[in-house]
């Protein structure tokens, strides 16, 4: 486009946005009536056809001022003029019979709209050149004769502007909204505002903020209030006479919430600043919940810490006396085992058992409190090594029971090794002690599922009951009572370690025909390894 093009498309937008700023007016005070209950209703079929023709105009004034109108400039505006001349007239009758029957606060905004009015008057009835020239630099609206504003208490939003009719409007429909309003007539009145006001009890929630504003435009407080911590969450409602997306989306960019293009719809306004509000109360909210998750996630980590402390030293400190009465217990038994009676003897073997069960119990509490300790880092570990390992710690009950085990190929998983031991460990152990008549026979199996290896150790022991699947994985959720031995721990502990790790332990059992428990675990590589 031409220099001379982008002159009359600037000047036209210019025209655009004078003529919006009186059609604001004459929407917004038409609403404000229509709401005000000392306004008696026969006046509001009148109120409602003011707004109906102001919306009228408003849909005229973006045809023919806009870049896609075809024809000469001048005669653009020649048009509009001839155009809105009719509803125009009928606003100006209206506000004039309003302003002959209303009295107090309603007759000042009946006054106001007339005032709009005559503004558009002096377009329509202005001489306008048919040629470029004359329409590159239409006569300029006359400018509004200031009012005298008093800012309400400081509260929850503030109005930009440095038009005192705009800012009264809007002050008026945010308090007749339930918020409390200030409002600043330039951009610094309004950071100075922010500034002291946002330490308040009653601080600045939302801004809504003007864009063309002469020294400190709107688009600079924007940017001044998003570089400042202590101001840069306050929501911000960009308002304009100018309905370009070019300075909406610049508005955006630099982080308005909204941008609204003048005269707007009352309910609008209401939903857009509502919403506005509701989301930085949300977020507000979420930031809360994130620093109490922080400080509880804090204060569990240091819970766990005392705890795992504490278990480690209450596991020293119980296993110490537990050996002396051990080694007492042996003593008597070298130098008078002979001489006891059968009762004596029992009684005896009793003290025994109980001194060694209290010490498995001691060592499986410390194990179950050290599995649900801090998460920690995961690294590969081939489950045939930990195996093998598990399988070396349980020599003794293998050999005694006579037990066959078999493994196929196992993969590499993520996992700590000692834990990853421990669950082999406690599984293939659970195994030989709940064995039936026969000779244990056991198998480890791994198959892949998309990111993830399923591991089972299957036996052929007595099985387990459905209803009991949930308490056997519970701390102490023993099923045999004390006829076998154990600390009913075993199991909460292999769920505590596979749940540490990201994966998950079930069983599969029928009572009579063994048990598989199974557990999930993440792949170290994406290489299979075999399966059954």
């Amino acid at each position: 486009m031409s220099t001379a093009g982008t002159a009359l498309e600037d000047s036209l937008s210019g025209l655009g946005h004078r003529l919006r700023t009186p059609l604001t007016h004459i929407l917004g005070y038409s609403g404000l009536l229509l709401e005000n209950e000392d306004v008696s209703p026969g006046t509001h079929p009148e109120l409602q056809a003011v707004h109906a023709q102001a919306s009228l105009i408003l849909a005229r004034i973006e045809h023919w001022l806009s870049p896609r109108c075809a024809g000469f400039s001048g005669e653009k505006v020649a048009a509009l003029q001839a155009d809105i001349s009719e509803p125009l007239g009928l606003i100006v009758r209206i506000a004039g019979s309003l302003v002959q029957r209303l009295s107090g606060p309603p007759l000042l905004d009946a006054l106001r709209i007339a005032r709009a009015c005559g503004e558009l008057l002096s377009f329509v009835q202005q001489e306008t050149a048919h040629n470029d020239s004359a329409a590159a630099a239409p006569s300029p609206l006359p400018a509004p004769a200031p009012e005298s504003h008093t800012g309400l208490a400081p509260a929850g939003v503030l109005v930009i502007d440095d038009n005192p009719a705009n800012r009264d409007m809007l002050v008026r429909q945010l308090s007749h909204y339930g918020h409390h309003a200030l409002s600043a007539e330039s951009g610094p009145e309004a950071l100075s505002i922010l500034e002291s006001r946002g330490r308040e009890a009653q601080a600045i929630e939302l801004v809504l903020l003007d864009v063309m504003m002469p020294g400190m435009s709107g688009v600079d407080v924007l940017r001044h209030i998003r570089s400042m911590p202590s101001l840069a969450g306050i929501p911000v409602i960009m308002i304009s006479a100018l309905d370009e997306v070019e300075s909406a989306a610049r508005c955006i960019e630099l982080g308005a919430d909204e941008y609204l293009v003048k005269p707007f719809d009352p309910v609008l306004l209401r939903a857009r600043l509502h919403s506005a509000l509701e989301r930085k109360r949300l977020q507000q909210q979420q930031r809360e919940r994130t620093r109490q998750l922080e400080q509880a996630t804090e204060d569990l980590k240091r819970a766990n810490e005392d705890l795992q402390a504490f278990a480690s030293a209450a596991s020293h400190d119980l296993q110490e006396p537990l050996r002396t009465v051990s080694t007492t217990l042996e003593f008597f038994n070298l130098q008078w085992g002979g001489e006891l009676t059968g009762e004596q003897s029992e009684l005896f073997r009793l003290a025994v058992d109980g001194a060694r069960r209290m010490s498995h119990l001691i060592s499986d509490l410390l194990a179950y409190s050290m599995a649900g300790g801090e998460d920690g880092a995961l690294e590969p570990v081939a489950c045939e090594t930990a195996l093998l390992e598990a399988l070396t710690n349980l020599r003794q009950a293998i050999r005694e029971s006579g037990a066959r085990i078999t493994h196929a190929d196992l993969p590499v998983i993520m996992a700590k090794p000692g834990h990853l031991v421990q669950l082999f460990q406690n599984l293939v152990g659970n195994a030989i002690k709940y064995r039936g008549e026969q000779r244990p026979e056991i198998r480890i199996r791994a198959r892949r599922e998309g990111q993830d290896w399923v591991l089972s150790v299957r036996d052929n022991g007595l099985g387990i009951d459905e209803k009991y699947f949930r308490r056997i994985f519970q701390p102490f959720g023993r099923l045999h009572g004390s006829d076998l031995p154990g600390s009913g721990l075993g199991l909460a502990i292999c769920e505590r370690i596979v749940r540490k790790a990201g994966g998950r332990l079930w069983v599969e059992s029928t009572p009579g025909a063994g048990s598989t428990f199974c557990f999930t675990a993440r792949a170290a590589t994406s290489h299979a390894a075999g399966g059954d």
